[in-house]
C-alpha cells in the first residue's frame, strides 16, 4: 500500500516538472529571436523607393512564415500598418541561415534585379518608420524582432550596453587576389583606441548581405586581418564591406569602385587609394601617382582636326582620351574632329607603373571665321637643297593672325594636305615666308597644284603652275602682281654684269685686260654722289644696279683716263669707279691683313721665342 502511495507522489511531481518546463522553454526561446531583421534600406541615392527588408533564419532548422507578418509604425502611430503578411499565403519556408527579402515594387528595375527580392508589393517604408516582425495578428501578435520600434504597452526591457567602437575602422581591402598562387581576399581592421578588443567573433559582409567565409584571423599590434572568401569582387562596378561585432551591431563600412587585379584599396590618412602593394597587418604603402602635362590647342573649331598631346615620364604607359562627344582615343598623341559647336567635358586617364591619374578638362568648340589670307609668292626651285623652298603668305586682314591649324595642300594631280603645326604669326598688312620647318609641303620643279586651306578644311586659295616646256631656273619666283601670276628672275647669276659690253667711244674707255682684270671708269662727282647708299643685295636693287650701269656706260659726260690711276690715289673733281664682281667701289679693293691678325701673329712669335729662351736657360 505504501508503495502505491509513493508511486503516486512520484508521478505527480514528475508531471509538475514537465508542465513547468513548457513555460521555462517558451521564455528561453523568446530570449533570442529565431528570425532576425538583418538589413533595412529606406531609400538610395538614385531613388526614394529603393526600399527593402531582409529577414534571416538564425536557427539550425527551417521556419515556415505562415503566421508571421512584417509591420511598420510612424513615430506618432499606435497601430500597425502591415507591410507583408504570410497568413493567407501557402507555405513559405526559410531554410537554416538563409535570407528572405521583401522589397517595394516602386523601386528601380536595376535595383530590384541587383537584390533579387523574394516578394514585392506596393508598400514603402521611410526613415521615421519603426519596423517589426510579428507572429500573429496586427497590434497583438508577439514581436519576434524589431528596428526603431516603440510600444508603450510592452514592458520596457533593460537597455543593452553598447560599446564605443568609434575608433575602429576598416583600413585596407584586398578584393581581387591572385588565387592561382594561393592568395585570399582580406579585410584589414585598425584599432586606434587604447582598449584591447577581441575580434574573434566579428563578421564581414558584402553589400548583398553575404556572410564571408573567414579562413583565419591574424592580429598584429593594432591591426586585425580577416582572410577568406567574402565575394568582394563579384560586381564589376565595385562593392561595399560591412563590419559587424559579436552582437551583430554594424560598426563601420567602406565602399570601393572596381579596381585592378592584385591591387588593394587602402586608406592613406586622408583619402582612399588603390595600391599595387598590399600590406596586411602593416602600415599602408602607396604607388607613385602618375602625372602628365596636357597639351591642348588654344582654339578648337567645328569640323577641324584638333591635336591633343600629353608630356609624361616613362612610367606612364597607357592613355585613354575621352573627348566628351562619345569618341575616345588610346594614343598618347592624337587628333580629333568635333562635328558640333559647344562645350564638352573631356578627360584623360593615364595608366602604367603607378597609381592611375585622371585629368578632367573642358573643350570649347567654335565656328571658324577665316581672315583674309593669301599666298603672294612661291620659290619652288631654290638653288641648292629643296628644303629651302618657301611660300610667302600675306595677311590682308586688319589684325594680327596665327596660321597654326591652317594647311598647305600640294601635288601634281592628287593633293596631299600639310598642316601648319606650330605658331605662324603674321602682322596685319604684312607678309611672311612659310618654310618646311613648320609645314612639310613639296613644290615640283615643273608642275604643281597648291591649295591654301583654313582650319575647317575650306579652300581659301588655289594656285597652279606648269613649266614643262621651260624649266624653272634656280631661285626663280612665282609672284602675284597686278597683271596676275608671273615668273620673276632674281638675277643671282652675276655673269651678265661681271663683264658687260661697253659702247666705247671718244668719252668712254675700258682699262685692264684679262678675265681677272678690273675695270675703271671716270665719271662726274655729281653722278657718284647721287648713287651713294643705294647698294643692296635684294632683287629690286640688283635690277636698279643694272639700269644704272647701262646709264653710266651710255653717258657722254664720262671721260677716259689716259693712264691707270695708282691704288688709293684721288683725282680732284672726279672719283675712281671700279666694277668688282657685282658691286662698285671707288678705289680698287685693298687685300691687306687685318691689324688683329698681324698683332696675333707677332704676339705668337714673341711668346714662342720667350718660352724657348726659358727652356734653354733651364737646360743650361
Amino acid at each position: 500500500m505504501r508503495t502505491d502511495k509513493n508511486n503516486f507522489y512520484y508521478f505527480f511531481i514528475f508531471g509538475l516538472v514537465i508542465l513547468a518546463s513548457f513555460f521555462i522553454w517558451e521564455k528561453f526561446c523568446l530570449a533570442e529571436p529565431i528570425l532576425k531583421i538583418t538589413k533595412v534600406q529606406f531609400e538610395s541615392e538614385e531613388s526614394a523607393y529603393d526600399d527593402f527588408i531582409e529577414i534571416t533564419n538564425t536557427t539550425d532548422d527551417s521556419i515556415n512564415l505562415k503566421e508571421y507578418r512584417l509591420v511598420k509604425r510612424s513615430e506618432s502611430a499606435v497601430k500597425d500598418t502591415t507591410i507583408k503578411s504570410w497568413s493567407k499565403d501557402g507555405d513559405t519556408i526559410i531554410n537554416s541561415e538563409d535570407k528572405y527579402i521583401w522589397a517595394s515594387n516602386k523601386g528601380r528595375e536595376d535595383f530590384l534585379k541587383e537584390i533579387h527580392p523574394n516578394i514585392t508589393n506596393s508598400q514603402t517604408i521611410s526613415e521615421t518608420n519603426g519596423i517589426a516582425l510579428r507572429f500573429g495578428k496586427e497590434n497583438e501578435g508577439e514581436i519576434i524582432d524589431s528596428i526603431n520600434w516603440s510600444d508603450d504597452s510592452e514592458e520596457e526591457e533593460e537597455e543593452e550596453e553598447i560599446k564605443n567602437y568609434s575608433e575602429i575602422r576598416i583600413n585596407e581591402i584586398y578584393p581581387s587576389p591572385d588565387t592561382k598562387n594561393g592568395e585570399e581576399e582580406f579585410v584589414e581592421i585598425i584599432n586606434l583606441s587604447e582598449t584591447e578588443i577581441d575580434f574573434s567573433d566579428w563578421k564581414i559582409l558584402d553589400s548583398k548581405g553575404a556572410k564571408g567565409k573567414i579562413s583565419k584571423k591574424e592580429k598584429q599590434e593594432n591591426f586585425a586581418v580577416f582572410y577568406g572568401s567574402f565575394s568582394l569582387n563579384s560586381d564589376s562596378k565595385g562593392d561595399e564591406v560591412f563590419l559587424y561585432d559579436e552582437k551583430d551591431h554594424l560598426i563601420t563600412s567602406q565602399k570601393y569602385q572596381s579596381g585592378k587585379s592584385r591591387q588593394a584599396f587602402a586608406y592613406d590618412g586622408s583619402s582612399w587609394r588603390w595600391t599595387s602593394s598590399p600590406t596586411p597587418g602593416e602600415k599602408n604603402r602607396f604607388d607613385k601617382i602618375l602625372s602628365g602635362k596636357i597639351m591642348l590647342p588654344k582654339k578648337i573649331y567645328k569640323n577641324t582636326y584638333a591635336y591633343f598631346d600629353v608630356k609624361t615620364d616613362k612610367d606612364a604607359q597607357k592613355f585613354t582620351w575621352d573627348f566628351g562627344d562619345g569618341h575616345k582615343s588610346y594614343k598618347k598623341e592624337t587628333k580629333h574632329k568635333y562635328k558640333k559647336t559647344g562645350k564638352f567635358k573631356a578627360s584623360l586617364k593615364i595608366r602604367g607603373n603607378g597609381e592611375d591619374k585622371i585629368y578632367e578638362f573642358e573643350v570649347k568648340v567654335e565656328k571658324y571665321d577665316a581672315p583674309k589670307i593669301r599666298i603672294k609668292r612661291i620659290m619652288p626651285n631654290p638653288k641648292g637643297l629643296d628644303k629651302n623652298e618657301w611660300i610667302e603668305i600675306e595677311n590682308k586682314s586688319k589684325k594680327k593672325v596665327n596660321l597654326e591649324g591652317w594647311s598647305i595642300a600640294t601635288g601634281k594631280d592628287k593633293l596631299i594636305n600639310h598642316p601648319i603645326r606650330k605658331d605662324f604669326r603674321i602682322k596685319k598688312g604684312k607678309t611672311k615666308k612659310l618654310t618646311k620647318e613648320i609645314c612639310a609641303f613639296t613644290l615640283g620643279n615643273e608642275k604643281t597644284k597648291i591649295e591654301l586651306r583654313d582650319p575647317s578644311g575650306k579652300v581659301v586659295q588655289k594656285i597652279k603652275y606648269d613649266r614643262k616646256k621651260n624649266k624653272i631656273a634656280d631661285d626663280e619666283i612665282y609672284e602675284k602682281n597686278d597683271d596676275g601670276w608671273q615668273w620673276i628672275e632674281t638675277q643671282n647669276n652675276t655673269e651678265a654684269i661681271q663683264n658687260p659690253p661697253l659702247p666705247l667711244g671718244e668719252d668712254v674707255r675700258r682699262t685692264g685686260e684679262g678675265a681677272g682684270a678690273e675695270e675703271e671708269l671716270i665719271i662726274p662727282d655729281s653722278e657718284i654722289q647721287a648713287s651713294l647708299g643705294k647698294y643692296t643685295t635684294s632683287p629690286d636693287w640688283q635690277k636698279k644696279q643694272k639700269d644704272r650701269q647701262k646709264m653710266a656706260l651710255s653717258s657722254h659726260d664720262i671721260i677716259l683716263s689716259e693712264k691707270l690711276i695708282p691704288q688709293n690715289s684721288r683725282v680732284l673733281g672726279a672719283q675712281n669707279l671700279h666694277l668688282h664682281e657685282n658691286f662698285y667701289t671707288f678705289t680698287p679693293p685693298i687685300h691687306n691683313k687685318h691689324w688683329m691678325i698681324i698683332f696675333w701673329e707677332n704676339s705668337s712669335s714673341s711668346i714662342n721665342f720667350f718660352l724657348n729662351y726659358l727652356l734653354l736657360k733651364i737646360a743650361i
